[in-house]
C-alpha cells in the first residue's frame, strides 16, 4: 500500500510516520457510550490531544462524526474545556467525572499523506497499524483511513475505487472505539434486521432515495460476517432481506432516478439476490420444513437418503453465496453503489472541512478497508487490474442537480403518497377473486404485499405512527400466510431437483410433496380471513 503510485505521485510530499498511543474514557457502565459520546486523550508525538466525539451517520463506510479537540498540558482530562463543547451536559456532573476511568487502549502506527486529486479537493490518506488493548484481550488494526480536508465527499470513493484497482479493499463499518468496546463487552454476535428508516419531511426524492439505500448497504454489511462463518442461517435470511428492500427501493424510484448508473446498479443488485436465493430457500427446506414432515414419517424407508441430499444441495449452496459474498464483484459493487449515492444527496449538503474553525472541527468523513493483497498498480480509475472481468463501470461524474430528473428534486412526501398508493392498488388487483387464484397467483400477491410493506417502511416517518402501525400489523400478519405458501411452492422445486434414482428414494420424494401441498392447502381459510382483515383497512397517507 505505501509503495502504490497514486501515493507515491501525491505532490511529491513525503510521508509523515507517527506513532499514537490512545486511551478512551468511560464510566464501568459505559454512560458516555450510551449518550453517544465518546472521549479520549491521544499521544501524539509530545502533545498530549483531548478529543471529544458525537454519534453520527455511517453511510457506505463513510463516517460522518463532529468531532471537537483541545491539547491539554498535564495529560489529564481537562473537564473545563469538556464543558465548553456544549455538546453534553454530564461532563458538569460531578458524579460523572469521579466514575470516568480508561477502559481501553489503542497503540498504532500511522502513516499519513496529503492527496489532492483535484481543485479544492484535499484528502489525508492514513494508514494504520497496529492493537487494541482491552482487559488482557487485543485486536489488530490495520486499516486505511480516507479524511475529507476540503472538497466533495464522492472524492473519498474516488480515491478508494482507485486504490481498490490493485489492492483489495473492505468497506470497514465499526471504528476504533467500537472495536474497544466489542473487546469489553464480546456480546454474543447476532444477526442484525433492518434499522427504521428516518426520513424528513423537507427532502427531496433523490436525498430520500439515497439515504434508503445507505441503510440497505448498512443491513447487508452488518451480516456478512456471521454468513460467511454458518454462524446462524438467519444471517444469510437477513442479506437476503437487505437485498430484497434494496431492489425493492430501485424499483419504486426508478421514475425519479432512471439513467445508465441507476439501472446499473439495479442490475448487480439483481445478481446478487440471485446469488444468495438459493441458499436461503435450502435452508428453509432443511432446517423448517423437512424436520417438520419427517418427524411424521420417521420410519418411511428413503427419509434419511432424502435428508442428506437436502444437506449436501444446502451446503453447495451455501458456498455460492459466500463465493458472492467475498468476490471482488460484491465489494465493488458497496463502493461503486455508495460513491453515486453520495452524489445523490450532494445538492441538500455542504462540503465538510476539516479546518472550518480553529477549536472545532467538522465532522470528518471516513471511508476505512482493509488491505487484503497487493499487485501491480494503475493510476487511473479507468484502468483495471481486478483479475475477474470488471462488472461494475465506473460511475461518471454527476454534476449536481442536472443528473437528476424533475421529480427527484421534488418533496418526498408528495412522492411518497403517490408510490404508496400504487402498491396499494397492486395488491387489491392481485387479491381479487382470491379463492379462485392458483399458486402462480397468489405468488405474484405475495410479491405486491412485500413492495407494500417495504414502501410502508422506507415512507413510515412520514406519517402518523398509530395508523401506520394498524395498517403494517395487518399486512404483516397476511404476509405470514402468504410466505408460507410460498415455502410449500418452493419446496416442490427444490424436490424436483434432487438426484431420486431408486423406487424408495422416488417414494420419500412423493410423500414430502403431498404432505407439503396438503399443509398449504389447510392455511387457505387463515389467508382468506387475512386478506379481508386488510382490505377494512383504510390508506393512512
Amino acid at each position: 500500500m505505501r509503495r502504490h503510485p497514486l501515493l507515491r505521485a501525491a505532490q511529491g510530499k513525503k510521508a509523515l510516520s507517527r506513532r499514537f498511543i490512545a486511551e478512551y474514557y468511560d464510566t464501568a457502565k459505559f454512560d458516555l457510550r450510551r449518550a453517544g459520546v465518546g472521549l479520549r486523550l491521544r499521544r501524539e508525538g509530545r502533545r498530549i490531544v483531548q478529543t471529544v466525539k458525537r454519534e453520527g451517520r455511517v453511510d457506505g463506510g463513510l463516517h460522518q462524526r463532529p468531532e471537537w479537540e483541545t491539547e491539554t498540558r498535564d495529560g489529564k482530562l481537562d473537564f473545563a474545556a469538556l464543558a465548553e463543547t456544549g455538546w453534553c451536559k454530564h461532563f458538569d456532573d460531578p458524579d460523572l467525572r469521579n466514575r470516568l476511568q480508561p477502559i481501553f487502549t489503542t497503540e498504532y502506527r500511522r502513516t499519513t499523506r496529503i492527496i489532492e486529486p483535484g481543485p479544492g479537493c484535499v484528502i489525508e490518506f492514513c494508514l494504520d497499524q497496529g492493537e487494541i488493548r482491552a482487559q488482557g484481550r487485543a485486536h489488530p488494526i490495520c486499516e486505511v483511513e480516507l479524511e475529507l480536508r476540503s472538497g466533495e465527499p464522492s472524492a473519498l470513493y474516488d480515491l478508494a475505487l482507485a486504490l481498490d484497482q490493485t489492492i483489495p479493499l473492505k468497506i470497514g463499518r465499526h471504528s476504533k472505539p467500537e472495536r474497544g468496546y466489542l473487546l469489553l463487552t464480546e456480546p454474543a454476535a447476532q444477526p442484525v434486521k433492518a434499522a427504521p428508516i428516518e426520513l424528513f419531511a423537507d427532502m427531496n426524492v433523490a436525498a430520500a432515495f439515497s439515504h434508503i439505500a445507505f441503510d440497505g448497504i448498512a443491513h447487508l454489511e452488518e451480516n456478512e460476517a456471521g454468513t460467511l462463518v454458518h454462524a446462524d442461517p438467519e444471517y444469510l435470511h437477513q442479506m437476503r432481506v437487505a437485498v430484497r428492500r434494496l431492489r425493492s427501493a430501485f424499483s419504486m424510484f426508478r421514475a425519479a432516478l432512471s439513467g445508465p448508473e441507476f439501472e446499473r446498479y439495479a442490475e448487480e443488485l439483481r445478481w446478487l439476490g440471485q446469488a444468495l436465493g438459493p441458499a436461503r430457500d435450502w435452508d428453509v427446506f432443511t432446517i423448517e420444513t423437512l424436520p417438520q414432515i419427517a418427524a411424521q414419517f420417521a420410519s418411511l424407508p428413503g427419509i434419511d437418503w432424502l435428508g442428506k441430499e437436502a444437506v449436501r444441495a444446502r451446503a453447495e449452496a451455501n458456498e455460492v453465496a459466500a463465493q458472492a459474498i467475498e468476490s471482488r464483484r460484491y465489494q465493488r459493487l458497496l463502493l461503486h453503489l455508495s460513491a453515486w449515492l453520495t452524489t445523490l444527496q450532494a445538492p441538500q449538503q455542504a462540503p465538510m472541512n476539516a479546518d472550518a474553525a480553529p477549536t472545532e472541527s467538522a465532522a470528518g468523513n471516513r471511508a476505512t478497508g482493509q488491505a487484503a493483497a497487493a499487485a501491480a498498480a494503475p493510476s487511473t480509475l479507468s484502468e483495471s487490474a481486478v483479475v475477474e472481468p470488471p462488472v461494475v463501470a465506473e460511475p461518471p461524474a454527476i454534476e449536481g442537480p442536472a443528473a437528476a430528473d424533475r421529480i427527484a428534486l421534488t418533496g418526498i412526501r408528495e412522492y411518497a403518497d403517490s408510490i404508496l398508493s400504487k402498491r396499494r392498488k397492486r395488491v387489491k388487483k392481485c387479491g381479487r377473486d382470491l379463492a379462485q387464484r392458483s399458486a402462480a397467483e397468489r405468488h405474484q400477491l405475495r410479491i405486491a404485499v412485500k413492495k407494500l410493506r417495504y414502501a410502508i417502511e422506507f415512507f413510515s416517518a412520514l406519517y402518523a405512527r398509530k395508523k401506520v402501525k394498524e395498517f403494517t400489523a395487518a399486512l404483516t400478519a397476511l404476509q405470514e400466510v402468504l410466505g408460507a405458501l410460498n415455502d410449500a411452492a418452493v419446496t416442490q422445486t427444490l424436490l424436483s431437483r434432487l438426484p431420486a434414482s431408486a423406487a424408495i428414494e422416488h417414494e420419500a420424494v412423493g410423500i414430502v410433496a403431498g404432505y407439503s401441498a396438503a399443509l398449504a392447502q389447510a392455511r387457505q381459510v387463515s389467508l382468506d380471513q387475512r386478506w379481508n382483515a386488510l382490505r377494512r383497512h383504510k390508506a393512512f397517507w
